[in-house]
């Protein structure tokens, strides 16, 4: 009876111990480069519309609750005060 019950002892421990080991989830996908690009290519359109004094496509980077603190201003809350700001 003792070996029974050493036995049965066992394989809970062993079952509880495999039941534990789980293989751990996949890695995301590495997107790092892309990442880099996207922002690059979003700098660079941005810069652009500086460049051309394209106020519209400045304005459209900014989040429709976004503030604009610009020196010697007070700050212009939401895109239409931040158009109003930058126009």
């Amino acid at each position: 009876m003792k070996t029974l019950a050493a036995l049965c002892g066992t394989a809970v421990v062993a079952l509880s111990m495999a039941a534990c080991n789980t293989a751990p989830p996949p890695a995301p996908p590495d997107t790092h480069d892309a990442d880099v690009k996207a922002i690059s290519d979003i700098e660079t359109k941005a810069n652009a519309d500086y460049a051309s004094k394209n106020a519209d496509g400045l304005i459209a980077y900014y989040a429709d609750d976004a503030v604009l603190m610009a020196p010697g201003a007070p700050p212009a809350k939401g895109k239409d005060a931040i158009s109003a700001e930058v126009k």
